[in-house]
């Protein structure tokens, strides 16, 4: 956790933008097409006994097996997940540059941040990345129009070297 407050200032802004630019083109896309037939998913049924990685890898043998392990496969997890809460609960962090210390801390095996952004303790939902590069914290909120929005820490957990 040793980048600067403006450098992952800049890498969200950045990130941001380039998911904003995307969702623009895809709402385009979307309108220009005149096709009225609503998308229908592939698997219907929710309560398959076999994971997912199993279903795949009856077909997809080869796929699954180089898979296995990849960063990407570990890009997004559980925040309840010990060994990721073990990277934050307990540690403080105060930005260098001013703005609100965010703190982690450990409660029925849930991570929970506090910050003085908001009015009360959020409970971390994910964690984001593979952790070969970083892994941020994120909580999942439920705004006054009833739509979920994603909440991502101001604070990541850097690997070292």
């Amino acid at each position: 956790m040793s980048a600067s407050p403006a450098v992952t200032f800049r890498q969200w802004t950045g990130a941001g933008l380039v998911l904003l630019l995307c969702w623009g083109v895809q709402a385009w896309t979307v309108s220009q097409s005149g096709d009225p037939t609503p998308l229908e998913p592939l698997v219907r049924n929710r309560h398959h006994t076999v994971p997912q990685t199993d279903r795949c890898a009856a077909c997809h043998t080869d796929v699954c097996r180089n898979a296995a392990g990849s960063p990407h496969q570990r890009t997004l997890a559980p925040a309840s997940d010990a060994p990721l809460r073990a990277l934050f609960a307990g540690r403080e962090y105060q930005p260098t540059s001013g703005g609100s210390a965010v703190a982690f801390e450990e409660r029925d095996q849930q991570l929970w941040m506090k910050t003085a952004s908001y009015p009360t303790p959020l409970k971390v939902d994910w964690m984001f990345g593979s952790g070969r590069h970083a892994i941020t914290p994120a909580s999942l909120l439920v705004n006054a129009e009833g739509q979920t929005e994603l909440v991502a820490s101001s604070v990541s957990w850097f690997a070292s070297g």
